[in-house]
């Protein structure tokens, strides 16, 4: 029997604004197992961020959020910010989207390593003895000489892993990666792959993987939920997700790869745009761009429900076995 360590349950999230009253989370769920790496896909805007900053509440003062998140029996959104600053670092750890900008460029990393373990860790006697240990796990052949330079001193890859040893330092039970192989050549792509791989085996640690690169999702995700405009269109297994895929979104974003396609081949397209969070559709959001939406779909708002035990689909015409050829 797997155990929960987060469980987000209709969670929505709404920006008041001088445009109107952006409708960004709409009553989402999902769960992140212990010791798993969970993904959440979905095109640019469809709400990924914003639903990892719900779970460490960074949100801005113009939010409106309800429903719950719960996170070792407490919830998240009901405890006070002093209560979230015991969590956040330590508990709870966030690789941002850059590195160049979560790290200081005015000082050596060691000293930013440092600081960070005498924060999360104050029990903690030697913390440059600690920030070498990391540097090490994270696989640098030279900790001494990475301590002692400048994060400019150091390349796209390198900077990232730092981020990720910084998030380290507290030891979290959830390490939330946004989007950590961006920007970074293929080859750096998969050392951090590797070294997301190594972090959840050697610390236990749970991850949750925010990205649009599907191939990423592939090679390191047990659990998949994929997003479309605020909303969980569809979540499961990752095979199942792959192979097994119900939702029609979802099975846009697999036919735009371009693994196995002929070379002359024009990749298909997801027609449209995704709709405002202004004025989101009445019914199902993706309808608009949906050849298989009927009457029902522009009326009503589906839910998900389970196709298998661990399959789930929010869908009026789902695709069924068979369907999906690569």
């Amino acid at each position: 029997m797997k155990e929960a360590l987060v469980e987000v349950k209709e969670l929505s999230l709404k920006f008041v604004t001088l445009e109107g009253v952006a409708d960004v989370l709409d009553d989402i769920s999902f769960t992140i197992y212990n010791k798993e790496v969970f993904g959440l896909v979905g095109e640019t805007g469809c709400g990924k961020s914003v639903t990892a900053l719900s779970i460490i509440k960074l949100l801005p003062k113009n939010s409106i959020v309800k429903g719950s998140i719960a996170f070792e029996g407490m919830n998240l959104l009901e405890l006070s910010e002093n209560d979230m600053k015991k969590i956040r670092g330590k508990k709870i750890s966030m690789i941002l989207q850059d590195p160049v900008s979560s790290l200081n460029p005015m000082f050596k990393v060691g000293e930013q390593l440092c600081d960070a373990i005498k924060s999360n860790q104050p029990n903690v006697s030697n913390a440059k003895a600690k920030a070498l240990e990391l540097l090490n796990v994270l696989g640098f052949r030279e900790p001494e000489r990475i301590f002692n330079s400048f994060p400019n001193e150091l390349s796209g890859g390198m900077q990232q892993r730092i981020a990720i040893a910084i998030a380290l330092t507290g030891e979290p039970k959830l390490l939330i990666a946004d989007e950590p192989t961006t920007a970074l050549d293929v080859l750096t792509q998969a050392q951090i792959v590797s070294l997301l791989k190594d972090i959840r085996e050697k610390y236990g640690t749970s991850i949750l993987l925010i990205t649009h690169n599907l191939g990423l999702v592939a090679s390191i995700c047990d659990r998949v939920g994929v997003m479309y405009s605020g909303q969980i269109v569809e979540v499961g297994l990752t095979e199942e997700i792959f192979y097994e895929t119900r939702h029609p979104y979802t099975f846009g974003l697999l036919q735009s790869l371009p693994y196995n396609k002929p070379k002359n081949d024009k990749l298909p397209v997801i027609l449209g745009n995704l709709p405002s969070p202004f004025n989101p559709p009445k019914g199902c959001r993706f309808s608009e761009r949906c050849s298989r939406a009927s009457e029902e779909c522009r009326k009503y708002k589906p839910k998900l429900y389970n196709v298998s035990q661990e399959h789930a689909v929010a869908c009026f015409h789902p695709l069924k076995a068979g369907d999906v050829e690569y």
